[in-house]
C-alpha cells in the first residue's frame, strides 16, 4: 500500500480507513501534486503503482477499494479513455464506495464516465484549489489514530480557560484537551455516563462539528474488553448508511480511550411531537420504515449484536425531513458491562422486560420492542409505560399500524416480530393488512351478536 508518512503515524490496529486515488499513468505530474497537499494534510491514500496487471490488478484493486472509506478521481481525457480507470470505477460503485473527483482540465466528459460519476459534485484544479478539496472528503481518511502517549504537552498546550484543576473530572478534561488539542476543540461537555463522557467538538481543520466519547480506562476491566472494541469499532469505521453517523476517529493514550463520532443535527423525535403533536399516520409510517431500515442494516452486520438504545430522544428528524438513529452510548457501554448481569438504558419507559436484571436474555427482538415503543409515543404523545390501549388514546389510528405497534410490544420476545424484516412487510403492505383486520373484527362481531341470540 502507498501510504505516506507511515513512519510518523503508526496504523491502528489496522482498521484505519484511507482514501483510493483512481487517475491515469499519464497524469502523473498531476498526482504528484495531490500527493504532496494529502502528505502535507496528514491523509491516508492508496493508489495503483502500476505494478500489477490481468486478475492479480482485478483482485488487488477490489481488495483496496472494499476497504477504502471514498474514491478521489484525477479526472482528465487520459482518465475517461482509461479502462483501468472505468474498472475502478465500476468496483467503486460495486461496493458503494462515494466518488468524490478532482477535475484536472475542463472538457467534454464521455456519456459512460458522466453516467458513473455525474451526480457528485467536482472540484477543479485552478488556484488553491486543495481546500476546497480537503473538505469534501470524509474525515477518516486524514491521519489521526495515533498512540499519543509519548506526546509532550508543552507542544501542544490548550488554552487556559479550557483547563480546571479543581476536580478529577476537570483532570480528565484537561488531559482529553492535550491530547486532541492538535485536531479538536472542546465546546461543551453534553453528558457524563458510566465510563464515558461526551463532549461536543469542532474538528480544526474543517471546522464541521463532531462527538467525543472519552471512555476512561479502567484497570480492572478495560484490559478484558479491548480486543472486543477493537473488532465493533472495525464495525463503526466501516459502517455506510445516511441514518447511522460514522466514527471519524479514534485517539488512544495510557489514561483515556477517545471515539470521534459524526454530528448529526436535528430536533429529536420527542422535542418534535411535543412541539407539533401527533404527526399524520402516513409520516408516521414513514418514519418507522426509515427506523427500521436502519435497525436492520445493523442487525446483519456481524460485528454489531444490538443498539440497544432506541427511543424518541435518540431518533431526530434531520433538515432534509429524514430520520437518522444518533446515539451508540449503549453499544459502547456494553463493552464494559456484564450484559448478562447489568443494563444500562437511558429510558426504561422504551426497554423490553427482558433487558431488566435476571428476566431473560437480550437479542435483536429486544430491539424490536423499543421500535414499537418509540411508534407508540408517536401515535399517543405517550409514553409507554402503563400501556393504554392506543384505540383509547388514538380512535384515529388504522388496524394495521395499531397491530404492527402491539406486535412489537408483546411481553414475550417469541409473541413478536422475530425480525424487523417482517415489521418492513407489514408497514409496507398497511393497507391491505388494515382491511383484513377490519373484515376479522366485522366478522368476529357478526359471529358474537348470532350467538346471543
Amino acid at each position: 500500500m502507498n501510504q505516506q508518512g507511515s513512519e510518523a503515524f503508526e496504523p491502528y490496529e489496522g482498521i484505519e480507513p484511507y482514501l483510493f486515488i483512481s487517475y491515469s499513468h499519464m497524469d502523473k505530474i498531476e498526482l504528484e501534486k495531490v500527493k504532496d497537499i494529502f502528505n502535507k494534510s496528514k491523509i491516508r491514500y492508496w493508489y495503483d503503482d502500476g505494478l500489477h496487471s490481468g486478475d492479480d490488478w482485478n483482485r488487488m484493486i477490489a481488495e483496496h477499494l472494499q476497504k477504502a472509506r471514498a474514491c478521489l478521481l484525477l479526472l482528465s481525457p487520459n482518465a475517461a479513455e482509461s479502462e483501468y480507470v472505468k474498472n475502478e470505477l465500476n468496483f467503486a460503485i460495486r461496493y458503494r464506495i462515494p466518488i468524490h473527483i478532482l477535475l484536472l482540465k475542463d472538457f467534454q466528459l464521455p456519456p459512460d464516465i458522466e453516467m458513473m460519476t455525474g451526480r457528485i459534485q467536482m472540484v477543479e484544479m485552478q488556484g488553491d484549489f486543495s481546500k476546497k478539496l480537503l473538505q469534501s472528503f470524509p474525515e477518516e481518511v486524514f491521519y489521526s489514530i495515533i498512540d499519543r502517549s509519548e506526546i509532550k504537552t508543552s507542544d501542544c498546550e490548550p488554552p487556559i480557560s479550557s483547563i480546571d484543576k479543581k476536580t478529577d473530572e476537570g483532570d480528565i478534561k484537561t488531559h482529553v484537551d492535550k491530547l486532541i488539542y492538535e485536531k479538536y476543540e472542546i465546546i461543551d461537555k453534553l453528558s457524563s455516563e458510566l465510563f464515558c463522557d461526551i463532549y461536543l467538538a469542532t474538528n480544526r481543520m474543517t471546522n464541521g462539528k463532531c462527538f467525543i466519547k472519552v471512555i476512561n480506562k479502567h484497570e480492572d476491566c478495560f484490559g478484558t474488553f479491548r480486543h472486543r472494541l477493537s473488532r465493533e469499532l472495525s464495525f463503526f469505521y466501516r459502517m455506510s448508511h445516511p441514518g447511522l453517523p460514522s466514527v471519524f476517529d479514534v485517539i488512544e493514550d495510557s489514561k483515556v480511550f477517545l471515539v470521534v463520532v459524526e454530528y448529526m443535527d436535528g430536533i429529536s423525535l420527542e422535542q418534535f411531537t411535543k412541539e407539533n403533536g401527533v404527526q399524520q399516520e402516513d409520516v408516521v409510517i414513514e418514519w418507522a420504515k426509515q427506523l427500521c431500515d436502519m435497525v436492520c442494516y445493523l442487525h446483519i452486520q456481524e460485528s454489531m449484536d444490538i443498539h440497544n438504545n432506541i427511543h424518541p430522544q435518540t431518533v431526530i428528524i434531520k433538515e432534509n425531513g429524514e430520520i437518522a438513529l444518533t446515539d451508540f452510548g449503549d453499544a459502547f457501554k456494553e463493552l464494559f458491562t456484564d450484559a448478562a448481569n447489568e443494563r444500562y438504558l437511558i429510558s426504561s419507559a422504551y426497554a423490553a422486560p427482558e433487558s431488566n436484571i435476571g428476566l431473560g436474555k437480550m437479542d435483536k427482538r429486544t430491539e424490536i420492542y423499543s421500535i414499537g415503543a418509540t411508534l407508540y409515543f408517536l401515535v399517543t404523545e405517550k409514553e409507554p409505560l402503563e400501556q393504554i390501549p392506543i384505540r383509547q388514546i388514538n380512535p384515529h389510528i388504522s388496524y394495521g399500524l395499531e397491530y404492527i405497534i402491539e406486535k412489537c410490544m408483546k411481553p414475550e420476545p417469541k409473541e413478536r416480530y422475530q425480525t424487523v424484516h417482517e415489521i418492513l412487510l407489514d408497514l409496507n403492505n398497511v393497507e391491505t393488512l388494515s382491511l383484513k383486520l377490519k373484515k376479522k373484527r366485522f366478522m368476529r362481531k357478526i359471529f358474537l351478536f348470532g350467538s346471543r341470540e
